[in-house]
């Protein structure tokens, strides 16, 4: 199946695919090529996979957090 097909069966949009097919998170995926063109073929036992989690990468918020402290302490002394 390709990529916008597989989208619709898992229910998200092209672009997580794609960032999914990028990152090798889909089995079985193949990159075809044809003359200059290139396309994702995707097995159909690659529905069963599992999903990865969403949301923030673990210690983000930390990070934004110092950096906003220190935007603040910044703003303070001036």
């Amino acid at each position: 199946m390709t990529a916008r097909e597989f989208a619709r069966a898992q229910r998200v949009t092209y672009g997580t695919v794609m960032n999914w097919l990028k990152k090798g998170i889909v089995p079985g995926a193949v990159l075809m090529k044809k003359g200059e063109a290139a396309y994702w073929h995707i097995p159909e036992t690659a529905l069963h996979m599992e999903r990865p989690k969403t949301g923030p990468k673990p210690g983000a918020n930390k990070d934004a957090a110092k950096a906003s402290t220190k935007k603040r302490a910044t703003k303070k002394t001036n």
